[in-house]
């Protein structure tokens, strides 16, 4: 067990040793959610894209033909199969294409017997546009074409968009859960607001003064918070502490967190120490 990998116990007992056994002794417990959807609860989504937009089945051997931006995150969710074979056989997705550019995606996980977990992403720009359900109401017909009886959705229970997508398409909350993590339990930074951010960063700057490896992930959740001068603060205690920080790199992530809606008031290079 590495000291940044995430458990998820599987009865009360372990739940209780995690916190003592982990390398991370400050890892801490978030819920997630457990849906399925059988086709008795299975409700259809009718097909109405704005005009420009297309569904589509992954046909992965034919996408690597094209040049469409976004297929790099359907290329790597679907290598979790093994093979374009493999993926072919009992993998099960659908994208949304607007124009050149792959603005919403659904994908099988894994499967086991007749039971198999699908999950979406769609791009930051494209949400509320009722993209998510329509291609999620696909795969999950695909699902069902290829023989399987239940299909599961797995998500982080303040992944409220997640949850809203899978209830529309008729999934049923099965159960919650426990789950521990040394980062923030998100699937989109828009999980968590300012504040969630904020306290997450909070936390983690009280566990480092005894853990030094959480300084870095601390600061990354104070910039996220748009918190300037806490993140000031973080950094000035990581130089006291003799712990490098690639000021590069962070402006560099620092510019993509900007591209998805958050830390405004950061703006590279005017607010470093």
């Amino acid at each position: 067990m590495g000291f940044w990998d995430q458990v998820t116990p599987d009865n009360e007992e372990w739940r209780l040793k995690i916190p003592e056994v982990h390398p991370n002794k400050y890892i801490r417990e978030y819920t997630r959610h457990r849906y399925i959807v059988t086709r008795e609860t299975f409700t259809p989504i009718e097909l109405s894209l704005p005009e420009a937009y297309v569904l589509e089945k992954i046909d992965l051997p034919e996408l690597r033909k094209k040049s469409y931006k976004n297929a790099d995150k359907i290329y790597k969710w679907a290598a979790e199969w093994g093979s374009d074979e493999h993926f072919a056989i009992a993998g099960c997705g659908c994208y949304i294409r607007h124009q050149d550019k792959i603005v919403s995606w659904s994908l099988s996980d894994c499967y086991n017997a007749d039971q198999v977990a699908i999950g979406i992403q769609t791009a930051r720009s494209y949400r509320k546009m009722g993209l998510a359900k329509q291609v999620v109401s696909a795969v999950v017909q695909q699902c069902w074409d290829k023989g399987y009886g239940s299909i599961e959705w797995l998500c982080v229970s303040t992944n409220r968009g997640s949850r809203a997508v899978a209830e529309r398409v008729g999934f049923k909350l099965a159960d919650t859960y426990p789950s521990f993590t040394s980062y923030a339990p998100i699937e989109n930074f828009a999980d968590l607001n300012d504040d969630g951010w904020y306290e997450w960063g909070a936390y983690l700057q009280q566990a480092s003064q005894k853990e030094p490896r959480l300084y870095l992930e601390c600061l990354h959740c104070y910039v996220k918070a748009n918190a300037v001068e806490k993140a000031q603060e973080i950094m000035r205690e990581m130089t006291k502490a003799e712990i490098e920080c690639d000021l590069e790199e962070l402006n560099g992530a620092i510019a993509y967190y900007r591209s998805e809606g958050l830390c405004s008031a950061f703006k590279a290079p005017e607010w470093t120490i």
